[in-house]
């Protein structure tokens, strides 16, 4: 039988996959453990080639050195 949790996230991944956003959830070591189909339609990288790897990784591929140093300061607090 299925538990209130398992509801409960059926229902976040059903809204994330509608959404015209992307959606992602990551682990605390930043790793992507849940991407949304549109990372994909946009990325044109498969779901599973980014699960597993690291949010920081990913930022600091940035052209904008700035932006990625901003971003990375606010991952680590």
């Amino acid at each position: 039988m299925p538990t209130s949790d398992d509801n409960s996230d059926a229902r976040l991944r059903m809204f994330a996959e509608l959404a015209a956003d992307w959606f992602w959830e990551t682990d605390g070591q930043h790793r992507y453990t849940y991407l949304s189909g549109r990372v994909e339609e946009f990325t044109g990288i498969p779901i599973a080639d980014w699960i597993g790897t690291s949010r920081i990784d990913v930022v600091k591929l940035s052209e904008d050195p700035e932006a990625a140093a901003e971003h990375l300061a606010v991952l680590e607090r």
